[in-house]
């Protein structure tokens, strides 16, 4: 899923846009999170619905969040520093997604499956609203035309 997604997402980031694309995967993340959550609330976390929770959780990723990410974050810094804040950028999402994979089974077993993933669609909600306020749209701009609005202040 997670690979054929990908390709999906690839496809569909000049068509539909770095913002939409981002806001659309933390919207679907949130969702198949929050249905898990409630499906470890329920006790119905074995079987076909709860598979389908994490599929679609991975397929949203893949196809939104994950492409967006590499692509944003090399348009978005200035020329002049962008070896290095790519750098400061790339060490910092390795270094989150090694505290998320060391802390996880830890947190799963403490707070439990449903408040777990409640935490885990909260944090995926919390990534659209920084979507909807904070993420600029890159699509068909420049790198120029994106550090010139950056400059100006403007994120349209």
């Amino acid at each position: 899923m997670n690979v054929v997604f990908t390709f999906v997402g690839v496809l569909a980031i000049d068509k539909a846009g770095r913002k939409r694309l981002y806001m659309i995967g933390s919207a679907g993340m949130t969702a198949a999170l929050a249905f898990l959550s409630v499906a470890f609330y329920a006790d119905i976390v074995r079987g076909l619905p709860a598979l389908l929770a994490i599929i679609i959780t991975v397929a949203f990723f893949a196809a939104c969040i994950g492409p967006v990410y590499w692509v944003l974050q090399s348009e978005i810094f200035p020329n002049r520093v962008r070896g290095t804040a790519m750098s400061v950028s790339i060490f910092a999402n390795w270094l989150a997604n090694f505290v998320v994979v060391l802390l996880f089974p830890w947190l799963l077993k403490d707070w439990g499956g449903g408040s777990s993933f409640a935490f885990v669609a909260l944090m995926s909600f919390l990534m659209w609203i920084f979507a909807w306020k904070g993420v600029p749209e890159t699509k068909g701009k420049s790198l120029e035309e994106i550090e010139k609005s950056w400059a100006t202040g403007s994120k349209k």
